[in-house]
């Protein structure tokens, strides 16, 4: 269900921009019917000025509708192959007037839709595909798989209206399409930061520090990293807690093994993890924190240009933040200096950047307020909705 946090006013249906309703599809083959971009940015803004949007995806056979959003489930089927047919089926008996997809398989089915229905179609670009997952694989792989998803992107976009992408630096690497691409920032919707009800969570603020990691939790997004540098914080500040929020994306082995870790370091009063719930409840735990955390691998080149929604987040919460040095981020850290770049892999450089930023948060007692406030003129959902919705409004009724 929506969050009552991001949804909780009446739709303006009578704006000035508004005139004839109409409808869009967002086709998923893979992302969440609720995904926090797609959902509570993208169509959210949509529906607020008088659009329809109808969210197809692989969930459960059931619609789910909160004003002029709906969420139709297509089913869920263990063939990628499947979900596509059902996307197309679905797509093509939907009359829209404009369509969203939002992976590349979904693009292919979006393309046929716009073909044959003779109606715009918008790419969602959330990552660099021809560099997506390649990084552990043979050589053969890293030559050919990138020339190869090149080329199927190129004519892909021969046939597409619009693609969007989450960086200007992403942008830029999509250079070589043939169709116009604007960026649409993955920044964050200001929520009100409200209290948690577990008030032992702050414990001697700011003496120790309590860190948070929210979305998703593996290898990749450095969660080994993450244990390791406690092992090493905590011999300074031996009641330190880290907060980890999200679905662990690792196998079960690899799951046990880091319970395993956990216990052998005696790290299991230090981190608590807690499964994702609902949006709007992200805001209680990040007022608790006072330093965020991004330690994924930047031998992951999407890890590396990326600008992870939770980024935004923390900067919103006014969290100062450690991030992979080398990465995207390391950028706007150094300009606006709102945190640290290291080494992820370094626990020592870990611990350095938690001592260093805790320093700061005492030396500075207004130094989280002054995050907030910039965040909320800078790094703000508000002002890249309007640049989404004026997209899509000069596309159907040509302004």
């Amino acid at each position: 269900m929506p969050s009552p946090l991001l949804i909780k006013e009446e739709l303006n249906l009578t704006s000035k921009s508004f005139r004839i309703p109409k409808k869009v599809i967002f086709l998923n083959s893979l992302h969440p019917a609720q995904d926090i971009r797609l959902f509570y940015k993208e169509a959210y803004s949509l529906a607020k000025k008088g659009f329809f949007v109808k969210i197809f995806g692989p969930y459960k056979r059931h619609n789910f509708s909160y004003n002029n959003i709906e969420i139709f489930g297509i089913g869920i089927s263990r063939s990628r192959l499947v979900t596509l047919i059902r996307l197309f089926r679905y797509g093509l008996r939907s009359h829209a007037d404009i369509i969203q997809s939002n992976e590349l398989d979904s693009w292919l089915v979006g393309i046929m839709i716009s073909i044959l229905c003779r109606i715009p179609v918008i790419f969602d670009a959330h990552e660099f595909y021809p560099q997506r997952n390649i990084q552990n694989r043979s050589w053969l792989v890293k030559k050919w798989f990138p020339i190869i998803i090149r080329f199927v992107m190129r004519c892909f976009s021969v046939f597409t209206d619009q693609v969007i992408t989450v960086s200007s630096r992403l942008a830029m690497e999509y250079s070589f399409l043939k169709c116009p691409v604007i960026t649409i920032y993955n920044y964050a919707v200001q929520q009100p930061l409200t209290s948690r009800s577990r008030e032992d969570l702050i414990r001697d603020y700011p003496n120790y520090p309590i860190l948070i990691h929210t979305g998703l939790i593996n290898q990749d997004k450095g969660i080994n990293n993450i244990l390791s540098g406690l092992k090493v914080l905590k011999k300074t500040y031996p009641k330190v807690l880290c907060l980890i929020i999200g679905k662990n994306g690792d196998p079960p082995a690899m799951q046990q093994k880091i319970q395993v870790f956990i216990d052998s370091e005696e790290l299991r009063e230090n981190v608590e993890f807690i499964k994702w719930s609902t949006y709007d409840q992200i805001p209680r735990f990040l007022k608790c924190a006072n330093i965020g955390l991004i330690m994924f691998d930047v031998t992951n080149y999407n890890n590396k240009i990326g600008f992870p929604q939770k980024f935004f987040e923390y900067l919103m919460a006014g969290l100062l933040v450690i991030v992979p040095r080398g990465s995207e981020l390391e950028k706007i850290v150094e300009v606006h200096q709102n945190g640290i770049a290291i080494s992820p892999k370094s626990p020592e450089e870990f611990a350095w950047a938690v001592e260093n930023l805790v320093d700061k948060l005492q030396k500075f007692p207004g130094l989280r307020e002054r995050i907030k406030d910039e965040s909320k003129i800078k790094f703000n959902w508000k002002q890249e909705s309007e640049k989404y919705v004026n997209l899509y409004m000069k596309m159907i009724y040509h302004d």
